[in-house]
């Protein structure tokens, strides 16, 4: 059986590995926490248990005894939030505020890193997983039944590191089932489930028979499924259909919106362009503006990103006298990619997302979820995807982009641009034109699904019999 990791793509080594597994966490539904942190940690990375580590899990089972802080009354509905990352906390938020608002009880259970950058008058509850010791024998089992169809793919060095996840996945899961038993919700909803903690908390959920939705939070990828969550809130059409592909029943897919993307586009100052144009010492031309993707070449291949930067590289010699050509990094990306780039504009946090959309006359990309975002700016959209690249978003075949091939057609559609802006304007007007497939309920998503969930929550009448007829009971 070929290996996994001698696959092209990141996708395909993650469809693969979906494929020969599938029995395995159907036989050891335990381990479902963990499906995409074993291929990440051990599949992909290999990654061991140094005896710093070791030392480490003996200093937890004695220091760390904390548990989750926080007023445990009986609520509606709880929501998760495991991370500070603006995407998730922008998915959460929202629809939290406005269940409250509609006179539910709701829950807000986060994070340590969460709790401390969240305002204290959403009287979040501080999770806190104290550490216990647990048996290792069902894990040791799923391991072996994991090993028979990864062989060429998972190392017995690995085994050490993944007890120690699952140690950590046990405690996850005992604290949250503590929590919810006094909660009782009704409903959990979180923006991510496939990943720790929240991958526990989802499965922890689902056993205690509380229903569970997860609320995508960008653009789809593989990664999303399968959902371990019994449903999923869509953005919108584009979403659903992509979710299908990757095998998702679309009995568990809701087309709901994005709650972030309600403040899109955000109120700018008149000045954005000169502004723009100060804070990165740009000349007064039009602007290209590229969102890379140069964190994870795993995902989108060193060929691509690299290529991505050579014809944006060359654009920038070759229309210098008529085009800024500016690229901005991905916040977990360090620039490396284009240091021999000399004619770029290469820059990360000196504007913010808002501002940089605002400010660019046309937008390009490999595959960033500004592609998506960028729509509701009304900007021209290009997808750079040539030829034997991997194929990362299908945004330019369902008209959301414009797809360039190399750097000669790159240099072409931004030459026609300058000559004549109807070009671009053109462009940028079919592109909105299918906004709504995007983007369900703009402007309103995080009410529309405040309204869902409390329709979820809210007990179904039941008949009863009085008189020997039937009257509905609320």
């Amino acid at each position: 059986m070929t290996a996994i990791a001698h696959l092209p793509t990141l996708e395909a080594r993650w469809l693969e590995y979906l494929r020969r597994t599938e029995a395995v966490f159907k036989a050891h539904p335990y381990m479902i926490p963990l499906r995409q942190m074993i291929f990440k940690s051990f599949v992909q990375r290999h990654d061991t248990l140094s005896l710093a580590d070791h030392a480490k899990q003996w200093a937890r089972l004695a220091l760390r005894q904390a548990n989750s802080q926080g007023d445990l009354s009986p609520v509606d509905v709880v929501f998760w939030l495991d991370s500070p990352r603006e995407v998730l906390v922008e998915a959460i938020l929202p629809v939290l505020n406005n269940v409250r608002a509609a006179g539910k009880r709701a829950a807000l259970i986060a994070t340590k890193a969460v709790h401390e950058k969240i305002s204290p008058d959403l009287k979040p509850i501080l999770f806190q997983v104290p550490y216990r010791w647990h048996s290792s024998d069902p894990w040791k089992r799923g391991w072996k039944s994991l090993q028979a169809v990864l062989a060429e793919d998972l190392g017995a060095e690995s085994f050490s590191a993944f007890v120690d996840l699952c140690s950590h996945t046990d405690n996850t899961i005992a604290e949250v089932i503590r929590l919810l038993t006094a909660l009782k919700p009704r409903l959990m909803v979180l923006p991510v489930d496939q990943l720790l903690p929240g991958s526990a908390a989802c499965t922890a959920a689902n056993n205690l028979g509380i229903d569970t939705l997860v609320l995508l939070h960008g653009a789809v990828s593989a990664y999303n499924a399968p959902v371990t969550s019994n449903h999923m809130g869509v953005w919108g059409a584009m979403a659903r259909d992509q979710m299908m592909k990757y095998g998702v029943p679309e009995k568990h897919l809701m087309i709901l919106g994005s709650p972030r993307h309600d403040s899109f586009p955000a109120p700018l100052p008149s000045d954005v362009r000169a502004r723009f144009q100060a804070a990165l010492s740009l000349q007064d031309k039009p602007t290209l503006v590229f969102f890379s993707n140069g964190n994870d070449l795993q995902f989108t291949s060193r060929e691509a990103a690299e290529g991505c930067a050579a014809w944006l590289n060359t654009a920038a010699e070759t229309l210098s006298d008529r085009i800024n050509v500016v690229v901005r990094l991905h916040p977990n990306e360090d620039g490396s990619l284009y240091t021999q780039y000399s004619r770029l504009h290469v820059f990360k946090k000196e504007c913010d997302l808002a501002a940089t959309l605002g400010a660019a006359d046309i937008c390009g990309t490999l595959c960033s979820t500004v592609m998506l975002d960028a729509l509701l700016y009304r900007k021209p959209i290009l997808q750079f995807y040539a030829n034997g690249w991997p194929h990362l978003a299908d945004n330019w075949q369902r008209g959301l982009a414009q797809r360039i091939e190399n750097p000669a057609q790159l240099i072409e559609w931004l030459s026609k641009g300058y000559e004549n802006r109807q070009v671009w304007q053109s462009l940028a007007d079919a592109q909105t034109a299918l906004t709504e497939t995007v983007f369900a309920n703009h402007g309103r998503a995080g009410e529309v699904i405040a309204g869902h969930i409390i329709e979820e929550i809210t007990p179904v009448p039941q008949p009863a019999r009085q008189n020997g007829r039937l009257h509905s009971v609320r």
